[in-house]
């Protein structure tokens, strides 16, 4: 007997969402600020879920509340609008933690560890280190050779003008 009033209960809020969009689709913002009344809480905590932080998940609850009522006209109906308004709360909250994850900095100067214990943080250096460069100086030094040597022997033949060419652009660009 109990799920009979409980299905009624869905059905009717069901119906109400449906009438507060169309109301507000027509320009009512009290229909809307109804709705976002309705649904804050949970979708805080589905963001929450998400982001595992309570500002972010309250910044993305607020950027889908605000998407909705941006994109209110393009709601169909084809679902419940609370699917819907959940879906936008989902993407706005993986879009918090994407934005996170491409911006986390940290100062070089800040101490990282316990008092007893400071640990350094390793900065690492792009650039090429000596060996490297000792490396491609004598791969560089090793191929001028072997070219002079292929250009000797093929003078006398059509293909010693490109491997003279070859040589030419290999020199210039000092592998």
């Amino acid at each position: 007997m109990t799920a009979a009033p409980a299905q009624f209960g869905a059905r009717a809020e069901t119906n109400d969402d449906l009438e507060l969009v169309q109301a507000s689709k027509n320009g009512d913002v009290a229909a809307f600020e109804q709705l976002v009344k309705r649904y804050d809480r949970k979708l805080f905590r589905i963001a929450l879920s998400v982001t595992h932080n309570r500002e972010d998940s309250q910044d993305a609850v607020q950027e889908a509340f605000l998407k909705a009522y941006q994109h209110l006209g393009d709601f169909r109906g084809d679902s419940q609008f609370s699917t819907w308004l959940i879906r936008i709360t989902l993407n706005q909250s993986l879009m918090k933690l994407r934005k996170l994850r491409r911006t986390k900095e940290v100062a070089l100067d800040e101490d990282f560890g316990t008092d007893e214990y400071v640990l350094l943080r390793e900065v690492i250096d792009w650039a090429p280190n000596p060996e490297q460069l000792y490396s491609v100086s004598e791969l560089r030094n090793i191929l001028i050779k072997t070219i002079e040597e292929l250009s000797g022997r093929f003078c006398g033949r059509s293909s010693c003008c490109k491997i003279s060419k070859a040589f030419q652009r290999i020199r210039r660009r000092k592998l």
